[in-house]
Protein backbone atom coordinates (compact mmCIF):
# COMPACT_ATOMS: atom_id res chain seq x y z
CA UNK A 1 0.00 0.00 0.00
CA UNK A 2 0.88 3.68 -0.65
CA UNK A 3 1.12 3.90 3.73
CA UNK A 4 3.91 1.24 3.25
CA UNK A 5 5.88 3.32 0.56
CA UNK A 6 5.24 6.20 2.57
CA UNK A 7 6.64 5.25 5.51
CA UNK A 8 9.98 4.15 4.11
CA UNK A 9 10.47 7.72 2.64
CA UNK A 10 9.76 9.08 5.97
CA UNK A 11 11.83 6.52 7.82
CA UNK A 12 15.01 7.46 5.20
CA UNK A 13 14.24 11.32 5.63
CA UNK A 14 13.84 11.66 9.33
CA UNK A 15 10.24 12.53 9.69
CA UNK A 16 10.48 14.71 6.44
CA UNK A 17 7.04 14.68 5.09
CA UNK A 18 5.23 16.78 2.06
CA UNK A 19 2.94 19.37 3.05
CA UNK A 20 -0.43 17.04 1.79
CA UNK A 21 -1.01 13.67 0.58
CA UNK A 22 -1.49 14.65 -2.69
CA UNK A 23 1.82 15.81 -3.19
CA UNK A 24 3.16 12.68 -1.75
CA UNK A 25 0.78 10.52 -4.62
CA UNK A 26 2.45 12.84 -6.76
CA UNK A 27 5.75 12.38 -5.64
CA UNK A 28 5.41 8.78 -5.54
CA UNK A 29 3.78 8.25 -8.72
CA UNK A 30 6.48 9.92 -10.37
CA UNK A 31 8.78 7.86 -9.28
CA UNK A 32 7.32 4.64 -9.88
CA UNK A 33 6.80 6.65 -14.07
CA UNK A 34 10.58 7.19 -13.68
CA UNK A 35 11.76 3.83 -12.43
CA UNK A 36 8.94 2.16 -15.39
CA UNK A 37 10.70 4.19 -18.07
CA UNK A 38 14.71 3.07 -17.16
CA UNK A 39 13.86 -0.76 -18.30
CA UNK A 40 11.46 -3.01 -19.75
CA UNK A 41 10.74 -4.78 -15.77
CA UNK A 42 10.18 -8.82 -16.86
CA UNK A 43 7.81 -8.71 -13.58
CA UNK A 44 5.23 -6.55 -15.68
CA UNK A 45 5.42 -8.70 -18.63
CA UNK A 46 1.54 -10.44 -19.32
CA UNK A 47 -0.20 -12.07 -22.70
CA UNK A 48 -3.43 -10.66 -23.96
CA UNK A 49 -5.09 -13.04 -26.83
CA UNK A 50 -6.18 -11.21 -30.12
CA UNK A 51 -9.22 -13.30 -31.53
CA UNK A 52 -8.55 -13.39 -35.03
CA UNK A 53 -8.95 -10.34 -37.31
CA UNK A 54 -8.16 -7.84 -34.03
CA UNK A 55 -4.76 -6.04 -34.33
CA UNK A 56 -5.61 -2.92 -32.52
CA UNK A 57 -4.24 -2.21 -29.22
CA UNK A 58 -5.07 1.48 -28.36
CA UNK A 59 -8.17 1.21 -26.55
CA UNK A 60 -6.83 -1.26 -23.93
CA UNK A 61 -6.04 -0.20 -20.47
CA UNK A 62 -3.23 -0.61 -18.82
CA UNK A 63 -1.39 -2.05 -22.48
CA UNK A 64 2.01 -1.22 -22.67
CA UNK A 65 5.42 -1.70 -24.99
CA UNK A 66 4.70 -5.11 -27.10
CA UNK A 67 7.47 -7.14 -26.47
CA UNK A 68 6.59 -10.34 -28.84
CA UNK A 69 3.77 -11.95 -31.06
CA UNK A 70 2.91 -15.76 -31.16
CA UNK A 71 0.86 -17.76 -33.16
CA UNK A 72 0.74 -21.31 -30.87
CA UNK A 73 4.07 -21.74 -29.83
CA UNK A 74 5.20 -19.87 -32.38
CA UNK A 75 7.06 -16.71 -32.27
CA UNK A 76 6.29 -14.24 -34.90
CA UNK A 77 8.82 -12.13 -36.43
CA UNK A 78 9.02 -8.67 -35.87
CA UNK A 79 10.35 -5.99 -38.32
CA UNK A 80 11.15 -2.30 -37.99
CA UNK A 81 9.26 0.19 -39.65
CA UNK A 82 11.65 0.42 -42.60
CA UNK A 83 11.71 -3.15 -42.62
CA UNK A 84 7.93 -3.32 -42.89
CA UNK A 85 7.75 -4.18 -46.65
CA UNK A 86 9.96 -7.26 -46.25
CA UNK A 87 7.92 -10.86 -46.27
CA UNK A 88 10.79 -12.63 -44.71
CA UNK A 89 8.92 -10.92 -41.21
CA UNK A 90 5.51 -11.44 -40.07
CA UNK A 91 4.32 -8.28 -38.60
CA UNK A 92 5.10 -4.43 -37.35
CA UNK A 93 3.62 -2.12 -35.06
CA UNK A 94 2.32 0.94 -36.02
CA UNK A 95 2.59 3.07 -33.16
CA UNK A 96 1.02 6.50 -34.56
CA UNK A 97 -2.30 4.23 -34.85
CA UNK A 98 -1.83 1.45 -31.91
CA UNK A 99 -2.22 -1.38 -34.29
CA UNK A 100 -0.29 -4.49 -35.17
CA UNK A 101 0.30 -4.53 -38.71
CA UNK A 102 0.43 -7.73 -40.29
CA UNK A 103 2.85 -8.39 -43.45
CA UNK A 104 1.42 -11.46 -45.03
CA UNK A 105 -1.83 -12.59 -44.84
CA UNK A 106 -1.23 -15.97 -43.69
CA UNK A 107 -2.11 -14.72 -39.91
CA UNK A 108 -5.12 -12.88 -40.33
CA UNK A 109 -7.53 -15.47 -39.27
CA UNK A 110 -5.55 -16.58 -36.87
CA UNK A 111 -6.01 -15.78 -32.99
CA UNK A 112 -2.81 -14.19 -31.67
CA UNK A 113 -0.81 -14.21 -28.10
CA UNK A 114 1.03 -10.70 -27.58
CA UNK A 115 3.38 -10.25 -24.70
CA UNK A 116 3.19 -6.91 -23.55
CA UNK A 117 4.26 -4.61 -20.38
CA UNK A 118 1.56 -4.06 -18.52
CA UNK A 119 1.50 -0.47 -17.36
CA UNK A 120 0.13 -0.37 -13.57
CA UNK A 121 -2.64 2.29 -12.68
CA UNK A 122 -1.56 5.12 -10.93
CA UNK A 123 -0.59 4.64 -7.13
CA UNK A 124 -4.11 6.04 -4.81
CA UNK A 125 -3.90 6.30 -0.82
CA UNK A 126 -5.66 3.18 -0.74
CA UNK A 127 -4.38 1.19 -3.66
CA UNK A 128 -1.00 0.67 -4.75
CA UNK A 129 -1.18 -1.73 -7.85
CA UNK A 130 2.16 -3.04 -7.36
CA UNK A 131 2.87 -4.99 -4.34
CA UNK A 132 6.79 -5.95 -4.92
CA UNK A 133 8.34 -4.52 -1.71
CA UNK A 134 11.54 -3.98 -3.20
CA UNK A 135 9.53 -1.85 -5.76
CA UNK A 136 8.06 -0.08 -2.49
CA UNK A 137 11.58 0.57 -1.72
CA UNK A 138 12.83 2.03 -4.84
CA UNK A 139 9.92 4.15 -5.34
CA UNK A 140 10.42 5.61 -1.80
CA UNK A 141 14.16 6.17 -2.48
CA UNK A 142 13.43 8.01 -5.52
CA UNK A 143 10.74 10.17 -3.88
CA UNK A 144 13.17 11.06 -1.17
CA UNK A 145 15.98 12.30 -3.97
CA UNK A 146 13.22 14.09 -6.02
CA UNK A 147 11.93 15.73 -2.36
CA UNK A 148 15.65 16.44 -1.62
CA UNK A 149 17.63 18.35 -4.53
CA UNK A 150 21.76 18.30 -4.75
CA UNK A 151 21.58 21.71 -3.31
CA UNK A 152 20.33 20.57 0.17
CA UNK A 153 22.46 18.14 2.20
CA UNK A 154 24.46 16.46 0.11
CA UNK A 155 25.00 13.95 2.97
CA UNK A 156 21.49 12.70 3.04
CA UNK A 157 21.18 12.58 -0.82
CA UNK A 158 24.58 10.50 -1.44
CA UNK A 159 22.31 7.57 1.31
CA UNK A 160 20.11 8.05 -0.57
CA UNK A 161 21.42 7.18 -4.18
CA UNK A 162 23.25 4.18 -2.43
CA UNK A 163 20.46 3.31 -0.98
CA UNK A 164 18.61 3.20 -4.26
CA UNK A 165 21.34 1.65 -6.41
CA UNK A 166 21.25 -0.97 -4.09
CA UNK A 167 17.52 -1.53 -3.96
CA UNK A 168 17.32 -1.03 -8.24
CA UNK A 169 19.96 -3.69 -8.12
CA UNK A 170 18.08 -6.49 -6.23
CA UNK A 171 14.70 -5.49 -8.33
CA UNK A 172 16.95 -6.09 -11.32
CA UNK A 173 18.55 -9.51 -10.04
CA UNK A 174 14.71 -10.50 -8.84
CA UNK A 175 13.53 -9.11 -12.71
CA UNK A 176 15.96 -11.46 -14.18
CA UNK A 177 14.94 -14.23 -12.63
CA UNK A 178 11.68 -14.62 -13.93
Amino acid sequence: MFEEIYNIFKLELDGEEFDTDDDALLAANLAMTEIFKDRDWRFLTTSTTFAAGTLAFGTIDNFGKIIRIWYDSVELRRAQQDERFDTSFDYYIDNVSKEIVLITDFYEDKALIVDHLWVPDPIELENTPITEPLLNALIAYKMGLNYFRKDQDTTIYGILETKRDITARKLIDYDNTL
